[in-house]
């Protein structure tokens, strides 16, 4: 009795092998169950975490929910393990042609033909430099006016970063051009309304909406407008008129939808973020979103809902764990409080952070090494400034981190070389302190648009310091040059590009097409030192432009035509 009563109650412990789970995960795959699929090879990585095999897999299920930047995240974390198997690379410029950006899936797609011509993938690369040549032929039968939407593209960068100064002298460059271009319109509208220049605001929305009646975002920029200004009664006709809106592309939802939440209408602004949702329901701004407004109804459980659902595709995510905290409090014990639409924690909750960030600059190493190891807290706080703060607070975290750097702090430095969403000013920072904990070089990063093997060195005061515009026409021209030139060749191109710089003594905003000027130094160097010249559509083809930009690059650099301006 007492041998049975102790089997009884003996637990044994049943490990199922890596092949069970995956089977499952593929099973789920095929149902087109992509958030169980992925939560089975994350399952499987956790005990492999440097298997290739599942790391493809999770970045294939990520492009199969239309994720291409995380896809492209893992696909590019697999550089850290060497080898980077060929098919990554076809993976790669698969999900840049997702994104629509085919030079980078070109560059993707040229790698794969140099390591394996005759691959698996090979022929299906030909069909796809086909198609991608048809979708470039459309985009650049117009040359100038890609120049304008380039410029046009600058000043909306502008406008979300705040800069309304800016973005009004790009924006008036555009529409002063090309008096058809309503986006650019009212995108300088809402600009000028930023910057104080309300009356300008409204006049230009008016004048959009008489060249092209009904226009959306226009009506939208005049509620908010109106609203802003006190005069709701005003304000009430335009947002009558966005009533009877139904039949619109998601990208109009997104806008109409933004619209309701500056106006304070969070059933409307619900109702529209969970109708494009239903077009993109793994995007987690959207997701985010939606847990916002249906905070704001009171739907406190859908709207836990919505960050469960976002931490089941990033599990890492901070933002959507502190909302899912804030619903299901609100769940239990209710709230008249609203929530500021954003994506990033509430105002207040950012002052907080940086607060207690400023704090643990004052620690002792031991303590915050102390902290590191056993604070939740401490760890989610660091995750967030490293992955969500501005550039300020990312560098508070970097230095934080680099004061009781062990195992976890370098992997982490290495995962956040690899993101391409993240800025290469901060990777640079994350460079230097690497090399300080004394970390294993070469570091892998992601850098300017490629994968790029990095040793922190010594490097001349003057590229170091060259505006943005012209490190990554270096960055192109030096990639391409490997390739063909010998060293001579490539020092008098890093010496032109310098000087190019020094000359115009500007922040070359006038490159908006960095790849197209390295081709033109190479096709003028090619001239100068007597050497064959390729061909500038083969030029093209290698850069990811078109003949027509490097020849006004050409023109530019030959000639000394002012600052460049109408490039």
């Amino acid at each position: 009795m007492r041998e049975k009563k102790d089997l009884k109650n003996k637990v044994l412990e049943f490990k199922q092998p890596a092949d069970f789970f995956i089977k499952k995960a593929e099973k789920h795959m095929d149902a087109g169950n992509f958030l169980e699929a992925l939560q089975l090879y994350r399952q499987v990585l956790c005990n492999d975490p440097g298997n290739i095999e599942y790391l493809l897999s999770i970045a294939q299920i990520y492009s199969e929910m239309g994720l291409y930047e995380e896809s492209n995240d893992v696909l590019l974390k697999i550089a850290k393990y060497g080898n980077t198997p060929t098919e990554c690379l076809f993976a790669l410029g698969c999900n840049y042609m997702g994104m629509q950006n085919y030079a980078l899936a070109d560059e993707a797609f040229e790698q794969y033909l140099a390591l394996d011509p005759e691959g698996e993938f090979a022929e299906d690369i030909d069909d796809l430099f086909e198609m991608m040549d048809e979708e470039e032929e459309g985009m650049l039968s117009d040359v100038s006016r890609e120049m304008l939407l380039d410029e046009a593209y600058i000043g909306k960068q502008y406008l979300d970063k705040g800069d309304y100064r800016n973005a009004i002298r790009h924006l008036e460059n555009v529409v002063a051009k090309d008096k058809t271009m309503y986006p650019a319109m009212n995108n300088l509208a809402l600009s000028y309304f930023f910057d104080g220049q309300k009356s300008r605001a409204i006049e230009l929305s008016k004048k959009v909406l008489d060249l092209k009646p009904g226009n959306l975002h226009a009506c939208c920029n005049l509620a908010f407008f109106y609203s802003e200004m006190g005069q709701r009664a005003v304000a009430e006709n335009y947002i009558n008129s966005l009533e009877s809106v139904t039949d619109i592309e998601p990208e109009d939802m997104h806008k109409l939808a933004l619209t309701y939440c500056e106006l304070g209408m969070h059933e409307k602004a619900y109702k529209w973020f969970v109708k494009i949702a239903s077009y993109q329901p793994y995007d987690v701004k959207i997701l985010h979103f939606c847990g916002l407004a249906a905070f704001n109804c009171g739907l406190f459980a859908e709207s836990a809902g919505y960050f469960i659902k976002i931490l089941m595709i990033d599990p890492n995510n901070s933002l959507a764990a502190y909302y899912r905290r804030k619903a299901e409090d609100a769940r239990k014990t209710g709230t008249d409080k609203k929530l500021e639409y954003v994506y990033q924690v509430q105002f207040d909750e950012i002052k907080q952070r940086v607060k207690y960030l400023n704090d643990c600059l004052k620690q002792r190493r031991d303590s915050l090494s102390e902290k590191w190891k056993n604070d939740a807290y401490f760890r989610s706080i660091i995750y967030w400034g490293l992955y969500f703060g501005d550039e300020y607070i990312k560098r508070i975290v970097i230095e934080i981190m680099c004061m009781f750097a062990d195992e976890d702090v370098e992997d982490e430095f290495r995962n956040f070389l690899l993101k391409s969403t993240e800025p290469d000013e901060i990777k640079n920072d994350v460079f230097m302190c690497l090399k300080r904990i004394g970390a294993k070089e070469p570091y892998v990063a992601y850098i300017k648009g490629a994968i790029v093997e990095v040793r922190v060195g010594s490097m001349p005061e003057e590229i170091k310091n060259l505006p943005k515009p012209y490190t990554d026409a270096l960055g192109f021209f030096i990639s391409n040059a490997r390739a063909g030139y010998a060293e001579d060749f490539i020092t008098s191109g890093i010496e032109r590009i310098t000087a190019l710089a020094k000359e115009r003594k500007n922040s070359g905003e006038w490159i908006t097409r960095p790849p197209a000027l390295a081709a033109a130094v190479e096709y003028i160097l090619c001239e100068e030192m007597g050497l064959k010249a390729p061909a500038k559509s083969t030029l093209a083809a290698r850069y990811g432009t078109s003949a027509a930009t490097i020849n006004k690059y050409y023109a530019i650099i030959k000639d000394g035509d002012g600052d460049g301006r109408h490039v």
